[in-house]
C-alpha cells in the first residue's frame, strides 16, 4: 500500500506500540502527527520522525477536536488513524483484604482504552 505523503494520526504515539507504529508510518512516507499526553517523550519522537506532536487527552472531545483541526491545518485531513492510546491499572480486582480496586481508575482505563 502506498501511503507516501498521506496524513496520519497515531494516538498513544509517544511510546510502546504507538511509537513503533508512528515510526513505521513515517518510514513509509506518511506525514505523522502523534496524539499523546506525554509532553516530554511525544515531541522527541515527533522530531525523530520529522512529524508533529499534539498534547491530546483522548477522553476529551474538545481536546481531540482541537487537535484534529490543528493537525489538518498543518498537513491536511488525516487519511490514516491508528488508535494505540492505552493505560492499565496495576491492581488486583479484589485485594487481600477483600477490597476492590479503585473504581475511578478503572473507569479512566475504560475511557482511554
Amino acid at each position: 500500500m502506498d501511503i507516501q505523503g498521506l496524513s496520519a494520526i497515531v494516538t498513544g504515539g509517544a511510546s510502546g506500540l504507538g511509537e513503533a507504529t508512528a515510526r513505521r508510518l513515517a518510514g513509509a512516507g506518511a506525514k505523522v502527527t502523534i496524539f499523546d499526553m506525554n509532553g516530554e517523550r511525544g515531541p522527541q519522537v515527533a522530531a525523530d520522525i520529522d512529524g508533529r506532536f499534539e498534547n491530546v487527552d483522548v477522553t476529551s472531545e474538545q481536546s481531540v477536536s482541537q487537535a484534529l483541526e490543528t493537525s489538518a491545518d498543518a498537513q491536511g485531513d488525516a487519511r490514516i488513524l491508528v488508535n494505540c492510546a492505552g493505560i492499565a491499572i496495576g491492581e488486583k480486582t479484589v485485594g487481600r483484604e477483600n477490597i476492590p480496586h479503585d473504581l475511578d481508575r478503572f473507569r479512566k482505563t475504560i475511557e482511554v482504552n
